[in-house]
């Protein structure tokens, strides 16, 4: 069983006891708390972005060719964690 596998059977053992309306909503202080500048992101289309760093991964050059390069999208719902298909014509990329 792969690194990825054992962390995709935890996160459905973590699912089994989710539940995302007993927690609570982030409430981060930034402000004076943090000296460095913080950057917070949103996307559109997470599929589409979790696709577009599979590709800037595989292309990295360290990267060889035959090392597995998966992505997920973890459901704030559900508490799970989704993967994500890259399509064909973006395999050979």
């Amino acid at each position: 069983m792969s690194i990825i596998d054992k962390a995709l059977e935890a996160n459905r053992n973590y699912a089994k006891n989710y539940y995302p309306t007993l927690g609570k909503h982030p409430a981060p202080k930034i402000g004076d708390a943090s000296p460095t500048p913080m950057r917070f992101f949103s996307y559109k289309d997470p599929e589409v972005d979790t696709r577009e760093q599979i590709k800037r991964v595989r292309s990295h050059p360290w990267i060889t060719k035959d090392v597995s390069v998966r992505g997920f999208i973890f459901d704030v719902d559900t508490g799970r964690l989704r993967g994500v298909k890259v399509l064909e014509h973006e395999r050979a990329a």
